[in-house]
């Protein structure tokens, strides 16, 4: 019973986190390509964007995550899951300043 709870308050808290003002909805929608662990970039539609400590990368629920947990179309190779790979960003010249996750808008 208390793990329903838990369960149901986290997921409550991710969706209020997905409706702050800098919403994913706000933001272009892109689908990650690839990322360079050691340049720290990440390309989305083919436009490369450097990835700084600055830089808010949430998941789904709206948990931090780091560059290394993105999960781009290379990872995946041949068969990609673009639910995995579509992410809402929001870039400050060639620095990507905010990376969320978001379902594939259909």
């Amino acid at each position: 019973m208390k793990l329903r709870k838990n369960l149901l308050g986290t997921w409550i808290l991710g969706l209020a986190l997905l409706a702050l003002p800098a919403a994913a909805e706000d933001l272009p929608v892109g689908i990650a390509q690839s990322k360079n662990l050691v340049q720290r970039s990440l390309t989305i539609d083919d436009q490369t964007f450097k990835v700084t400590e600055q830089t808010g990368i949430f998941d789904l629920a709206g948990r931090p995550m780091r560059l290394e947990q993105v999960e781009t179309a290379a990872d995946q190779g041949e068969l990609v899951e673009l639910d995995r790979v579509t992410y809402a960003y929001e870039a400050a010249g060639s620095v990507l300043v905010t990376l969320r996750a978001v379902p594939l808008p259909r």
